[in-house]
């Protein structure tokens, strides 16, 4: 197993949803994001999609980021077995169609979001597919 990779996906993805959760919770924060056309960040991201039962979509996946990181590390240590790191990637898997799903309903894409699912589907197939 890659685990140097699946480490910098985690991080970015670590680093990606903190972001947004910041994001979320500071309105005084903008995402550095075009906001005209079908680019825009801002739309997506405070969207009737953004949140699950009033929980962001964000800080779910900030969670998904850490825990993620946990349970790698604890595999690379041999402490845990690989098949918890591949249940967090069909969670993750689970994350990214419903991301892809909410921007084609809003027809918008959310840059952020994207590198997400980018993550998420590299975090995915470094699991289940790469020895």
């Amino acid at each position: 197993m890659h685990y140097r990779y699946i480490f910098i996906v985690l991080l970015i993805s670590l680093a990606d949803t903190t972001y947004l959760t910041i994001a979320h919770y500071d309105s005084g924060i903008t995402l550095y994001c075009p906001d005209k056309g079908i680019i825009n960040c801002n739309y997506v991201t405070s969207s009737v999609y953004s949140e699950i039962l009033g929980i962001p979509i964000a800080l779910l996946g900030l969670i998904w980021s850490i825990v993620s990181i946990v349970l790698a590390y604890m595999s690379y240590k041999t402490i845990l077995d690989i098949r918890y790191i591949r249940i967090m990637s069909l969670f993750g898997l689970a994350a990214l169609i419903y991301s892809v799903a909410a921007m084609s309903l809003l027809g918008k894409i959310c840059l952020y979001c994207s590198l997400l699912d980018i993550m998420l589907l590299s975090f995915f197939i470094l699991v289940f597919f790469i020895p």
